[in-house]
């Protein structure tokens, strides 16, 4: 019963009383009047009945604010209460609204009693739509029976359990965590069970990841070491382990420094800081110290790792292990510079070694040495016993010399002397006087007593010359003028030498008519794929059809062309003619393939090479991937860092490079692996003794090899018997040209060559 109805009730009851009372009253009154003798009594009683009345009528008034006031409380409580709840469940609903993920409360029927707006989104359904279904009526059987049996462990076992399933529900297999745990009635008894799930799929990605990182970490060929922001070591790799020796256990918390080289000073170290400071990376070479105490060539990469206020976090380094390309590249400077019959520096070392010296201003003498009769002896016993005879000279010529002076092998049977000592022009006659008659004692030889004898050039220093290329240049010159007066002679250079110089005056002077008179033509010889055999392309040959002379090879003018600058008309000739060449043979139908045309010092130096190029195949109208071209390894020596820049424009064009005569030149493996070449060409000087001399077969297989590794075709020149070429085919040289194929010849017979017609 409500407060209002009870006040209601309360208010007939009092209209009966006071109904009941004023009806005894009246009869009262009645009975009174009756009865005149009782007038008094009546007054009396009168007054009586009036202050019963108002008293009656107060309770009555007191009654009803009682109960009016009772009711408008309990109306107000009500309503309170009614409040009260509503706010209760709008918190409760925002509370699971909250919650970003989905969320539930059911029933221990599996009944949903509740849910989130991030559980509508999971089943794309509004809330009215899910409020009092199941798990059977949201998803597939096979789900519902996975969520219904997770449900019944809950109620089972009593308490939260946490559990993580892999589902499909739309778009493919995904993974979710799930957390349910009961909730209980006032008896404690299992009335429903609250839960939330979570899509779990980033955290899979992140692990997967990390995982990831940690394999690559852990099995990455470079070696890595992972530094805190002060700089203490704090992780390192299994290949970090193998190249130092160190552990995790032996550097975490010691500073890189630990693993560092003592050849380091802090000047290394602070231009690491700065770079770091300046760029946050630091690339270079470094030497770390092994745990055994050896030091260890390594190229690093060091960076720093930032968090997202930019400050430092860690940093990492990079390293490789640079000891067997070091070794190769030691290897390769020692083949290069030394001749590996005699262990002597070879015409390249010795030129280095003797430019090394000239930078101190020192005063000395240069002698050049040829050996007379050198060809005959190999002719009559072999080459085996010319390198005999070669040996016991060089074990000769080094007894008879001071330490410091330079003994060197030009080639063939050149040898040369830098005396270092010697000042005066008598001394120096009396020196060269006796390795001369050194040379000349006889040297037994299967059993016979060989002679030979030597003359010589010298030069001195530096009145004749002030670098090596123009010392041994005079040297040469001098040697030759001594060889023209008879054996065992030397002569002292003299810039007046000349019949020959004459004669060089009178070439050149026809040399500057020859490109007018149309005396300069281009021979070609075939470049060949040794493990088909077909003929891949051709090599462009100057010759000079001399008037009087007949027909000249290019060393017997090119050097002369190059020093009187008259190779730049030359070159660019030769450029265009071997482009129309080229052209016109593809016209009358033959197959497309490259011509290489050799580029010379001076006119890739002194010229914009580049420009004429291109003119060359626009005027030919030939495209540019079928010209090759060539340069030698002393063109790419002088200036690197502008000839990195003109090959890479002729790259740019189209064209194809390759470096000519690999081997007799300057260049070393720093520079090559800069260089923007396609192809290598193995200089027949090596070539040419490949079955006799081990120096000259190693020196090929290496540089085949590092060929290889810089991914640069091989060509080796000079090819003349099937034995140098079968060593060539062991070795993976891809191609080859020389007489064994066929020489250089006019364009008309290439068609021939191609086995296309006559």
């Amino acid at each position: 019963m409500t407060a209002k109805s009870s006040l209601q009730i309360g208010w007939w009851i009092l209209v009966v009383v006071a109904l009941s009372l004023f009806g005894w009253v009246g009869w009262d009154l009645a009975q009174a009047s009756q009865l005149e003798q009782a007038a008094a009594d009546w007054r009396q009683r009168r007054a009586i009945y009036a202050m019963l009345g108002l008293g009656l009528l107060g309770a009555l008034s007191a009654i009803a604010w009682s109960w009016k006031r009772s009711y408008h409380q309990t109306t107000d409580l009500a309503k309170k209460l009614t409040e009260a709840f509503n706010e209760k469940s709008r918190e409760s609903r925002a509370l699971l609204d909250a919650i970003p993920d989905p969320a539930w409360l059911v029933d221990t029927q599996g009944h949903f009693l509740a849910i989130n707006e991030a559980f509508c989104r999971l089943v794309h359904r509004p809330m009215d739509q899910v409020l009092g279904t199941t798990a059977r009526d949201l998803w597939s059987p096979e789900i519902a029976d996975k969520l219904l049996e997770s449900q019944a462990a809950v109620l089972r076992e009593r308490r939260p359990l946490r559990e993580e399933r892999w589902f499909d529900i739309g778009s493919g297999p995904q993974p979710f965590e799930f957390l349910r745990a009961p909730v209980y009635n006032e008896s404690g008894e299992p009335k429903g069970i609250a839960g939330v799930v979570w899509d779990i799929s980033e955290r899979y990605v992140a692990e997967e990841r990390r995982r990831l990182i940690a394999h690559v970490f852990d099995h990455s060929n470079e070696a890595i070491l992972i530094m805190d922001a002060e700089g203490k070591i704090i992780a390192l790799n299994k290949s970090f382990s193998t190249i130092t020796g160190y552990v995790i256990d032996d550097a975490k918390g010691h500073l890189p420094t630990l693993v560092a080289a003592e050849r380091h000073d802090t000047n290394f170290f602070e231009a690491i800081a700065q770079s770091l400071a300046a760029h946050s990376v630091w690339r270079g070479e470094a030497w770390l110290r092994r745990k055994n105490g050896a030091d260890c060539p390594v190229w690093c990469n060091v960076s720093l790792i930032r968090d997202e206020q930019g400050r430092i976090v860690n940093l990492i380094a990079f390293i490789n292990d640079l000891s067997e390309r070091k070794a190769a590249e030691a290897r390769i400077e020692s083949l290069a510079n030394i001749d590996q019959m005699t262990l002597l520096p070879n015409r390249q070392g010795f030129s280095r070694e003797l430019d090394d010296w000239l930078a101190t201003a020192a005063t000395g003498a240069l002698l050049v040495f040829d050996l007379d009769q050198l060809g005959r002896i190999n002719d009559a016993f072999g080459h085996l016993a010319g390198d005999e005879l070669l040996g016991t000279i060089c074990v000769r010529l080094r007894a008879l010399l001071p330490d410091d002076d330079l003994l060197g092998r030009l080639g063939g049977g050149q040898f040369a002397v830098l005396l270092k000592q010697t000042r005066n022009r008598s001394a120096v006659e009396a020196v060269t006087r006796t390795l001369i008659d050194a040379i000349a004692q006889p040297v037994e030889i299967h059993g016979s007593d060989v002679v030979t004898k030597a003359c010589a050039g010298i030069c001195l220093i530096p009145e004749d010359g002030g670098d090596s290329a123009t010392l041994l240049r005079n040297a040469d010159t001098a040697m030759h003028k001594a060889k023209t007066n008879g054996q065992g002679v030397h002569r002292f250079f003299a810039a007046d030498m000349s019949e020959e110089a004459a004669e060089r005056l009178r070439l050149e002077s026809d040399l500057r008519w020859a490109l007018q008179r149309r005396e300069l033509v281009l021979h070609y010889q075939p470049q060949v794929d040794i493990a088909s055999g077909r003929i891949i392309g051709f090599e462009g040959l100057l010759r000079w059809r001399h008037p009087e002379l007949g027909m000249l090879p290019p060393d017997s003018f090119i050097p002369l062309a190059e020093e009187s600058r008259l190779i730049i008309p030359i070159g660019t000739w030769v450029l265009e003619e071997a482009c129309r060449q080229n052209r016109a043979w593809q016209d009358e139908g033959l197959p497309a393939m490259v011509v290489a045309v050799n580029l010379s010092a001076v006119q890739f130096h002194e010229n914009d090479i580049v420009a004429i190029v291109a003119r060359s195949l626009i005027a030919a109208d030939l495209e540019p991937r079928w010209l090759e071209l060539e340069i030698t390894e002393g063109v790419i020596m002088q200036e690197p860092e502008r000839v990195v820049r003109v090959l890479q424009e002729l790259r740019d064009l189209g064209v194809r490079l390759s470096i000519d005569d690999f081997g007799t030149g300057y260049s070393s493996l720093s520079y090559l692996k800069r260089f923007p070449i396609d192809k290598i060409k193995i200089d027949k000087s090596f070539v040419r003794d490949l079955d006799r001399s081990t120096g000259d077969a190693a020196i090929v297989r290496m540089v085949i090899a590092i060929a290889g590794e810089l991914e640069h075709k091989v060509i080796a020149e000079g090819v003349e018997t099937p034995e140098q070429l079968e060593f060539l085919r062991q070795h993976n040289c891809l191609e080859y040209q020389g007489y064994l194929c066929s020489q250089a010849v006019p364009p008309g017979e290439a068609r021939r060559l191609l086995g296309l017609g006559p």
